[in-house]
């Protein structure tokens, strides 16, 4: 196998102002590579900044004394400014991309020494290793004044944390774009690997509890339910007292929820809402619209219950009180036109006006055109948007001024969940 190391080079190579070996000699002494590349800094015109070429081809010299089998290839970098990572990083990418490919078809194992150099061409090194532009062991060249008896001069930079904040990342994204099922594998696999023993307890609760917002998104609310009691000792436990907190109050209205027999009251339907505003948001536009129609109808039978005395308006016509069926005489289910009418009839009034109904029922009516009734009408965010803007003007008119934004699922409350669960780990 070929064992070729990539370094950078500083102004303590090769050595440093005691005499003592500098970063590059001490890690090639160690890692014995066939084939060294140094990447040293370019002499710019502008004498103020500091150039390693000097420092280079004085230790290439070294080198050739001391390490005469080592291959050395001198590689200078062109950085007006080496403290300028996106340029550091392109640059290195460049050359590193180069190398890979002169060795393709060679059986070759990378080495990274990143002991010397700016604090910033250092990072670059490991932001390659972290994308995986290179598969490298990364070592650090430890000072002579630092050494504790029989310590090697070179010690391996473990890089597993840098996966395991890239997992961190992926796992809030997902949670952020409503992605709970696959948020929730990477914190699953998080508690698997992590090397940090506390990390994993706290991947592992905030995966089942994650698990149960997966639950919750799809309606499942039994699930969900069952998900979030079970993890809720466990973050009482971890004095997560803020999360304990919003949970124990989303446990309490999953519990009324399936209390009630998720009939049509206004818990259930704010709960419905909300789940309109994250279809939306995931650009799910046609099931936003679903949601939309299930709300319209929800509402209009609360009406029915609250206000006209039907307790069951999701029966048949049929089994309905007198004074219904004498006043629809017809048979089959009650629709919001009935209810409509029926409202209209009794109060005297619309149950919702200003011309709301027929914008209300224009768009259910829309809604039949697409493939989640009989048609095949597409749904674009102008529909999905017009269907929350009319849904939230049917909840004023019938339920006031109660607050439906005030709801411990919302994406106000989810968003307090995420930085408290990530803030965490």
């Amino acid at each position: 196998m070929l064992k070729i190391m990539l370094s950078s080079v500083g102004l303590h190579d090769p050595c440093g102002r005691d005499g003592s070996e500098g970063p590059v000699l001490g890690a090639v002494r160690e890692l014995t590579p066939d084939i060294l590349f140094l990447f040293p800094t370019r002499k710019q015109p502008d004498e103020r900044l500091n150039s390693t070429e000097e420092n280079c081809w004085n230790t290439v010299s070294e080198l050739a004394q001391k390490f005469p089998a080592v291959k050395v290839y001198v590689r200078p970098l062109n950085l007006p400014d080496p403290t300028d990572y996106a340029d550091i990083i392109k640059s290195l990418k460049d050359e590193v991309e180069s190398i890979k490919q002169n060795y393709a078809q060679s059986d070759v194992k990378y080495f990274l020494a990143i002991s010397s150099g700016t604090p910033q061409i250092q990072s670059a090194f490991l932001v390659l290793v972290n994308s995986n532009r290179i598969k490298a062991e990364v070592y650090q060249t430890i000072n002579p004044a630092f050494l504790r008896e029989g310590e090697k001069h070179t010690r391996l930079v473990e890089t597993h944390f840098l996966e395991e904040e890239n997992q961190i990342v992926r796992a809030r994204r997902f949670f952020r774009n409503i992605n709970y099922e696959v948020s929730s594998d990477e914190l699953f696999n998080l508690g698997l690997f992590t090397i940090y023993p506390d990390r994993a307890q706290k991947a592992e609760i905030f995966y089942d509890l994650i698990k149960g917002y997966f639950y919750w998104d799809l309606y499942q609310h039994n699930m969900a339910l069952i998900q979030l009691k079970k993890v809720q000792p466990d973050l009482s436990r971890f004095r997560f007292d803020k999360l304990s907190a919003i949970v124990s109050e989303q446990i309490g209205v999953l519990q009324q929820i399936i209390g009630h027999g998720q009939r049509e009251d206004f818990l259930n339907l704010v709960d419905l809402y909300h789940n309109a505003l994250r279809r939306k948001k995931c650009k799910q536009y046609i099931d936003c619209l679903s949601r939309f129609k299930r709300l319209y109808e929800g509402i209009y039978y609360y009406v029915a219950m609250r206000d006209l005395g039907i307790n069951n308006p999701g029966a048949r016509i049929e089994q309905q009180p007198d004074w219904v069926r004498s006043s629809l005489n017809k048979s089959g289910h009650l629709n919001v036109y009935d209810i409509s009418m029926l409202y209209r009839n009794k109060k005297g009034k619309p149950i919702a006006s200003g011309g709301l109904e027929q914008q209300l029922n224009q768009l259910g009516n829309q809604r039949n055109a697409t493939i989640n009734n009989h048609g095949m009408n597409s749904v674009d965010e102008e529909d999905a948007r017009k269907a929350i803007e009319l849904i939230e003007k049917l909840f004023k008119a019938v339920f006031n001024d109660r607050d439906i934004g005030d709801f411990c699922f919302s994406q106000g409350s989810m968003k307090a969940v995420e930085e408290l669960i990530f803030s965490e780990l």
